[in-house]
């Protein structure tokens, strides 16, 4: 007896060629997680999936899950979004490939999170559509980790406990995941990163809203850098790691 049907909302994070005709597609799907699926004939159709299996779409999947531990069967899908903004623009292009690396990252097979997903698609959606493409990248990501179970601790020192609100002076310390205070500074012998009082604020802001009210936020050319400095370093002391997409968006805005 053959394998059900299934049916998910899923956003295609990576593509690969297999063999002459065929090609390997992973998404990250509502209610499912990441999904690596094999999409037979995909570089010959034109009805299943032409123009459809483009990084950052948003598709309806239809597809069969693997027996085993192997790749699910893409057997069509539907086309909601293209974001196609996201693969034209240098600029959105940059920024959405540093939500693809660190889902890929983050993210195994099966292990589905919707508020991570509807988180995606909010980001992605903001990034096709807004004209401030780092404020959104700096809204996912502080969300982004989160979501993940290591957001970091924005409201206090973490060696004398003293609120983030009570001092002028603050540094991001990554491998606490927290701030210190300018008192307890000396304290800690690896570098910290300074972070403004204005930068927390809007931080704490992008944490605490509904995602349909997050467009209403504006980070500033200053603020987005701060928070892009600051979370790329996070980012590498938690994966252990460098996340190239990051490092390179700081290169080209700093430039």
């Amino acid at each position: 007896m053959g394998t059900i049907s299934q049916e998910a909302r899923g956003l295609v994070l990576d593509l690969g060629d297999h063999g002459e005709s065929d090609k390997i597609v992973t998404f990250y799907c509502e209610g499912i997680g990441r999904l690596t699926t094999i999409a037979k004939g995909a570089k010959r159709s034109r009805k299943r999936f032409m123009n459809k299996l483009e990084l950052f779409s948003l598709l309806t999947l239809h597809y069969r899950p693997s027996r085993a531990a192997g790749l699910a069967f893409l057997a069509e899908a539907e086309l909601l979004d293209s974001h196609l903004s996201l693969r034209t623009d240098p600029d959105r292009y940059y920024c959405a490939s540093v939500i693809r690396e660190l889902l890929l990252l983050a993210t195994r097979e099966q292990g589905g999170d919707d508020e991570l997903f509807s988180l995606c698609c909010w980001a992605l959606g903001a990034l096709n559509h807004n004209d401030r493409p780092l404020t959104a990248l700096c809204i996912f990501l502080i969300r982004f980790y989160d979501c993940i179970g290591y957001g970091p601790n924005l409201s206090s020192c973490h060696h004398c406990g003293q609120s983030s609100l009570e001092s002028r002076s603050h540094y991001f310390h990554s491998g606490s995941s927290s701030l210190v205070c300018s008192r307890c500074r000396k304290d800690e012998f690896d570098v910290q990163q300074p972070i403004s009082a204005g930068t927390l604020k809007m931080l704490q802001s992008a944490r605490e809203m509904e995602l349909i009210r997050l467009s209403r936020l504006r980070f500033t050319a200053a603020t987005a850098m701060e928070t892009i400095t600051l979370l790329h370093q996070y980012s590498r002391t938690l994966f252990q790691r460098e996340i190239n997409s990051l490092k390179f968006l700081r290169g080209q805005i700093s430039g």
